[in-house]
């Protein structure tokens, strides 16, 4: 632990007198210059009966000086913490420890596990980045509370990068709508919603599974990833080099049970007659 020394500091140390006080503090020599040093020490009781506590007193040119040294200790003892001024001093286990109280005392939990997130049921979670966040913040020590400021900020930063991406996918769409119906359909919306009827049963007969299955999920996520529905009801794709790509195949395709695509009333039929994405159509 990080302790203070339980002992006087010199005079010089404590502000008790001159750091080199041990020089002067001998007395006066014998007559022959080699005689006994003549010290306040040996005229204490104290060190009477504790020859080997001199040397600790050495640097004390008397009593007034242990009384002051005595009570810088003291006044240093009552403060709650102090650093050293060379805090490069602190031995690597003192410094652990330190880090450690000090992390305490800001309320960083004990363990990366220990951070509870307050996160927008809305906002879909990777878990393997998570676990590395955890692991980050706690290696700053930061608190739950900073932990969730530093969440949301990044929620916040992705939700408006979210926003952004519509707004430029829904200015691409009505862009490659315009041009469309300009240049390849002679300017005649309801031609342009026919195609994109016509795409999307002809999309749509792919999107199975491994058993040949219709796979609803796939579809739903193909379809949110490269149609946008517009307020009248009408959806419309914003790559025009696909759109014209998949046009003409589409209008040809005939299905199986059903109208040859280019009429509204077609749809996908699998082999048993039955259309498996009706559901999806009536929503």
């Amino acid at each position: 632990m990080i302790r203070f020394p339980m002992f006087f500091g010199s005079p010089g140390e404590a502000g008790g007198g001159d750091a080199g006080a041990g020089a002067d503090a001998g007395g006066d020599v014998g007559p022959d210059g080699g005689g006994e040093v003549k010290t306040w020490h040996a005229e204490h009781k104290f060190f009477q009966d504790n020859p080997d506590a001199v040397k600790s007193f050495a640097d004390f040119k008397s009593p007034d000086d242990v009384f002051k040294s005595y009570g810088e200790l003291r006044k240093q003892q009552s403060q709650p913490f102090r650093l050293p001024k060379d805090v490069g001093k602190l031995s690597a286990e003192q410094q652990t420890e330190f880090h450690t109280a000090l992390a305490k005392l800001n309320g960083v939990p004990e363990s990366p596990e220990g951070y509870k997130f307050e996160i927008p049921e809305d906002v879909p979670l990777h878990e393997p980045t998570m676990e590395k966040l955890r692991v980050l913040l706690h290696k700053l020590g930061i608190n739950d509370e900073g932990a969730n400021e530093i969440l949301g900020l990044q929620v916040g930063m992705t939700r408006d990068l979210a926003t952004l991406r519509k707004q430029q996918f829904e200015g691409l769409s009505h862009n490659t709508f315009k041009i469309f119906k300009n240049r390849d359909c002679n300017g005649d919306a309801a031609l342009v919603a026919t195609h994109m009827v016509n795409i999307k049963n002809y999309l749509q007969k792919q999107a199975v599974d491994e058993n040949g299955k219709p796979n609803p999920k796939e579809w739903e996520a193909f379809c949110d990833r490269h149609f946008l529905k517009m307020a009248d009801g009408t959806e419309r794709m914003p790559e025009l080099i696909l759109l014209r790509a998949l046009a003409r195949p589409a209008m040809e395709t005939v299905g199986e049970g059903g109208a040859p695509v280019g009429s509204l009333s077609y749809h996908y039929r699998g082999a048993d007659g039955k259309e498996p994405y009706a559901e999806m159509r009536g929503k």
